[in-house]
């Protein structure tokens, strides 16, 4: 500041000193006037005029601005006044010359002689002006010294200098010195590629960034800044990187170049302007304050570390889904590859687009019968089933497998390696080898290991078949004498063995494995003996409530043959079958789940089967032991034992059905009593007569009744023998051939006995057209025989055609009825043809009517000597089979049918006699008592 002249305006004042900083500029103030580039100070425009303001004790206004320079002042410097009212004015002498310096550390107000004392502004050179004697003023000739000068000013400078200097304050502040380095850091996704971030220099404040400093970052260690930043170390990219400063922060891009720690920091150089020098001027002029020499700087962050790499290594594991599969099954593996721990997967780019293939190779082994020791390497030999090459571009899993089955039983093993030399070029960089810390060259997750292992499971198959098809009851007695018509050459076990062998197989190509304790897998299979039971049904399902004999366990280690070990015997009539499981729920825990399923044989299997033989009782008598020539001999026969239900059984498999008759036969004659030492008829043993009875209880009278008459014709010795050949559940039987009490003897010579003759009763035989196509004619016939009547006729009805199968059905609107045919005696009679046009059954019935109308015979409906069977041109429609067995018979005179129906087979018709009144349940001529 300066005044026109030098004469105080008032009395003395005591002299007060004081300093009051100011707030400083703002950075945009700066950057605007561009004052702060470089931090140079620019030339002086010289003193300008400046600001006048009013102060006490003054005759004149004083300045705000420049001071003139005094001589010695360096050229080009803008210098401010800090005594107010002294003398200072341009030309020679005007200012004075300098005769002492005094330099004081002012960063701030050093930095705003650098940046802002070139300004043409007025108010910002008044504004210097005022921080000048605010902050440097000394004692003049100011009244008060400089402490009241330095307030006369604080309270007479006009507001808007003192805001301007307050800008000023805040400038130096915030861009002035002392400087420092950037809290910088590095970021990293991967530790292969990053960056050095927030690097640079910030001001006093600490809140500023510095532009257009020097600066330097250097790495020291395995990496290189990426000036091109494609995520690859090229030629001239180095560890140093130089630049300047900027008013923000910088991020530089870093690649690795191996694998380690990397050492980093930051380093600023330049000068700083941070003195002021204070000139003292001369006697009776001002002192002056203006900029003094920059002060070089260097600094330098605190060095930091970083963790980099540039490859990485692969890992592998791998898991089966199922330990234990099924024959069949797919040998599935799920494979794991990531990386090494903790480093991350890398990529090819920058941008983490393309990442680093892996390629692993997969081989299957097996089977094996009993674990294998765990290994990293596998056996030499060790059978292969399959290979498989799997590529993964990251961490991740795959399952392999889908498509290779479990052919056979056995243990399988996975075994995943990974071979560094069979990685692409391009991959191969980034994969560490094992020369490294860390790396490696091959990888196995190893042969056998836990969890790679499958065990293809077993298949059992059973058989099995019992000791005896037959065998007796232990409750039966007497000796087996005949064998079961079921099959002759079966032996009867007279003991009631119910014994039992199992057979447990594999099927082909599977073979019986070892459990992982090393022991041969042990399976037990489980027998239910049921019965007894009336009669054998077709295999299937065990019915519930099935009445059970006996349980016996097999254990096999090995596919074999077992027997069941306990007597187990028939108690009782019937049939008796085994069942035999293995369950897998029932099995040991180490052993069970090498079994694919549980296996059962089916219920009633015939194999399995044994029938427990009902045994027949006999007792007879013949009437008399003496029977003359042409005499009539006798014989009272009495059987029990046949279930109560035979003749109903109609056989399943090879079960035979029941036999539903028996016979009793008259050997004879023989010249002497020596033919009977034995039971046994002999061979070739001549028979007189045989009667066919009913295979059931009951008693049977012999030789009663017409047609069935035992009449010795020569004489001799003569036996009955009561025979029943067997079935499914009836053993054979013979009644002894040796038995006295059925013995009769002929003596002498034949006398022929006089038969009373009795008038023949009416009988008819019928026998229709067996089979025929539609359209085509058919007819009935009947024979009549016996003492006809006169003015008898007969008529034929048809009824149909019926479904095959149904029940006949004789009643409603005949399909055809014949004429009434006149009947004159004994004879044949036709019904005269018809036809139909459907398939099915025509059943026939004829009527034989007296004079009067009344029935003399009726045949039956359905009889199968009187049906014909329709059929199509194909022949669809199944054939009735008639046979003699069949035939109904009418009337009491059996020995008359019989010669009707030998008449009748000689002409090509078989016959069948139906009576009127009764259908006979025993052999003609025979009479039953229950």
């Amino acid at each position: 500041m300066s005044e026109r002249t030098a004469r105080p305006r008032g009395g003395p004042e005591k002299r007060r000193r004081g300093t009051k900083i100011l707030a400083g500029v703002t950075a945009s103030t700066l950057l605007g006037t561009g004052l702060i580039a470089g931090l140079v100070p620019t030339a002086a425009a010289g003193p300008g005029g400046g600001i006048h303001i009013d102060l006490p004790y003054t005759s004149n206004q004083a300045v705000l601005g420049q001071a003139w320079a005094p001589e010695g002042t360096p050229a080009g410097t803008a210098v401010y006044c800090i005594q107010v009212t002294e003398y200072n004015q341009p030309g020679a002498g005007g200012a004075g010359t300098i005769d002492a310096t005094e330099s004081v550390e002012n960063p701030t107000m050093a930095f705003i002689y650098a940046n802002y004392s070139g300004s043409a502004d007025q108010v910002t050179q008044a504004a210097i002006s005022y921080l000048t004697h605010t902050t440097f003023e000394r004692d003049g000739a100011y009244y008060g010294g400089a402490a009241n000068a330095k307030a006369q000013i604080e309270a007479n400078t006009p507001q808007n200098i003192k805001d301007r200097a307050a800008e000023l304050v805040d400038s130096a502040t915030k861009f002035g010195g002392p400087y420092t380095m950037t809290d910088a850091s590095t970021s990293t996704d991967d530790r292969r590629v990053g960056a050095v971030n927030n690097v640079g220099v910030r001001g006093a404040s600490g809140n500023t960034y510095i532009p257009g400093l020097d600066l330097t970052v250097t790495m020291t260690g395995p990496a290189v800044f990426d000036t091109n930043g494609n995520g690859f170390p090229d030629a001239g990219e180095t560890n140093v990187w130089t630049g300047k400063s900027t008013d923000g922060p910088q991020s530089l891009q870093w690649v690795s170049t191996g694998n380690g720690d990397v050492r980093w920091q930051q380093r600023s150089t330049g000068s700083l302007p941070k003195t002021v020098l204070l000139a003292a001027a001369g006697a009776g002029r001002q002192d002056v304050a203006f900029l003094g020499p920059h002060d070089p700087f260097s600094i330098v962050s605190p060095e930091k570390t970083f963790s980099v790499i540039y490859d990485f290594t692969p890992t592998i594991s791998s898991l089966v889904p199922n330990k234990f599969t099924p024959r069949g099954t797919a040998l599935t593996d799920t494979v794991t590859v990531g990386a090494q721990a903790p480093d991350p997967w890398i990529t090819h780019d920058s941008a983490k687009t393309d990442p680093v293939d892996v390629t692993v190779e997969g081989t299957l082994y097996g089977p094996f019968t009993e674990p294998q020791e765990a290994s990293d390497e596998v056996p030499a030999g060790a059978p292969v089933v399959a290979t498989r090459t799997l590529t993964f571009d990251g961490a991740g899993t795959q399952t392999v497998g889908e498509d290779i089955n479990a052919d056979d039983s056995g243990y399988y093993t996975w075994v995943w390696t990974y071979t560094r030399a069979n990685q692409t070029t391009a991959d191969q960089q980034f994969l560490r080898p094992g020369n490294q810390p860390g790396g490696a060259d091959f990888i196995t997750d190893g042969f056998f290991t836990e969890g790679e292992v499958i065990v293809g499971q077993m298949e059992v198959e059973l058989a099995s078949e019992r000791d005896n098809q037959f065998v007796l009851p232990d409750v039966a007695t007497g000796t087996p004498m005949l064998a079961a018509a079921a099959d002759p050459a079966a032996e009867i076990d007279p003991w009631g063995g119910l014994g039992d062998s199992l057979t447990v197989t594999l099927p082909e190509g599977q073979v019986w494995l070892k459990n992982e304790l090393g022991d041969p897998v042990e399976f037990h299979a489980d027998g239910t003996l049921y019965g007894p039971f009336d009669v054998p049904t077709a295999p299937g399902e065990t019915p519930a409530g099935a009445p059970v004999v006996a349980t016996e366990r097999l254990s096999f280690t090995e596919p074999g043959t077992k027997h069941t070990q306990a007597e187990h015997q028939a108690f009782a009539e019937g049939f008796y079958t085994w069942v035999w499981t293995i369950d897998k729920d029932a099995q040991d825990p180490e052993d069970k789940d090498f079994l694919k399923e549980s296996v059962s044989d089916m219920f009633m299997t015939e194999l399995e089967t044994t029938s427990a033989l009902h045994t027949l009782e006999h007792s007879s008598l013949s009437r008399e032991y003496n029977v003359h020539i042409g005499g009539r001999a006798f014989d009272t026969v009495d059987i029990d034992g046949f279930p109560a239900t035979h003749t109903e059984f109609e056989g399943e498999g090879g079960w035979i059905a029941d036999v539903d008759t028996a016979t009793v036969k008259v050997y004879g004659p023989f010249a002497d009593e020596s033919v009977f030492d034995s039971a046994e008829v002999p061979a070739g043993a001549p028979v007189l007569t045989e009667q066919v009875i009913d295979a059931v209880d009951g008693t049977f009278r012999i030789g009663w009744g017409e047609g069935n008459e035992v009449i010795p014709t020569e004489p001799g010795y003569y036996v009955f023998v009561y025979e029943f050949e067997g079935d499914a559940r009836v053993q054979a039987f013979s009644s002894p051939f040796n038995d006295e009490m059925e013995r009769f003897f002929v003596p002498g010579t034949p006398v022929t006995p006089e038969v009373p003759k009795t008038p023949e009763e009416v009988k008819v035989v019928t026998q229709a057209t067996p089979e025929v196509k539609v359209g085509e004619n058919f007819e009935d016939t009947a024979k009549v025989t016996g003492d006809v009547p006169e003015g008898a006729e007969l008529v034929f009805r048809a009824y149909g055609p019926q479904e095959s199968g149904a029940t006949p059905v004789c009643t409603g609107e005949p399909v055809f009825t014949s004429a009434e045919i006149p009947v004159t005696g004994e004879g044949d009679y036709k019904s005269g043809t018809t036809k139909v046009d459907s398939v099915g059954k025509v059943y026939w019935v004829e009527t034989l009517y007296d004079e009067s109308g009344e029935v003399l015979h009726e045949g039956e409906c359905g009889l199968p000597n009187e049906t014909t069977n329709v059929v199509d041109g194909g022949g669809n429609q199944a054939a009735n089979t008639t046979g003699a067995k069949d035939l109904a018979e009418t009337g009491t005179q059996a020995g008359i049918v019989a010669a009707l129906a030998l008449a009748l087979t000689a002409g090509g018709i078989a016959l069948a006699v139906a009576s009127k009144r009764r259908r006979a349940t025993a052999a003609a001529g025979s009479d039953l008592e229950a």
